[in-house]
């Protein structure tokens, strides 16, 4: 039914499905994806399978009560990513989690090694069939720290995105960017909506090039 809403792609142009869902069909035998496209909406997929709160040995505990931490799913994302272009899916989203802590050091810089070329190795995985990958390095916005501590690791994570998109080989034009926000900690000094838009539009035209297509929030 909610697919079927008229109107609906006038607010919405893509829908992330989970796996099981982007196989699913109606009570009347309609396939999702097929109502979905129908509706003028392109189905996409999420395809990381999350991540283990063991996380990377070594690593210190962040705010979100774990260390830092990487996306499993690469192992056999080639099948599936065949398999959902097959059934439908046009675009894809994995999303990597990095925690900030500047007393800790957080993010290490191992974490963002292992977030930026795991994110890579997917949208290049993603692009040889035929899928546009969201590329989702996120910064969670848990802690208390200052928007201006946010806003040098947020840096730091965008510049090592792109040059390891660009070492694994990935066609930028074929790929959007869902960075998070430059802010302040949850319990953090409280910045204004001006000094969030102003320090992540400052942070965006230091790092992504100009041949990224989209960015998107």
């Amino acid at each position: 039914m909610l697919y079927q809403a008229p109107g609906l792609s006038e607010h919405i142009s893509g829908v992330i499905l989970h796996w099981e869902t982007l196989f699913q069909s109606d009570a009347a035998g309609n396939k999702m994806v097929d109502l979905i496209t129908r509706n003028g909406m392109i189905p996409g997929i999420k395809l990381d399978k999350g991540y283990d709160t063991a996380g990377i040995p070594g690593t210190a505990v962040g705010p979100l009560g774990h260390p830092e931490t990487w996306d499993k799913g690469i192992d056999d994302l080639d099948a599936r990513c065949k398999q959902a272009y097959a059934q439908g899916a046009r675009f894809a989203k994995w999303r990597n989690v990095l925690q900030i802590d500047p007393v800790q050091g957080l993010p290490s810089d191992l974490a963002i090694t292992l977030c930026v070329h795991n994110l890579a190795q997917y949208a290049v995985i993603c692009q040889r069939s035929g899928l546009v990958p969201i590329v989702e390095p996120e910064i969670v916005p848990n802690g208390d720290h200052d928007i201006s501590a946010c806003a040098v690791a947020t840096e730091r994570v965008l510049v090592a995105q792109f040059e390891a998109l660009k070492a694994h080989g990935c066609y930028l034009e074929g790929a959007v960017l869902k960075p998070n926000m430059v802010k302040n900690g949850l319990t953090g000094p409280k910045a204004t909506p001006e000094e969030i838009a102003a320090a992540t539009v400052t942070v965006l035209k230091r790092t992504v090039p100009v041949a990224m297509p989209g960015i998107f929030f």
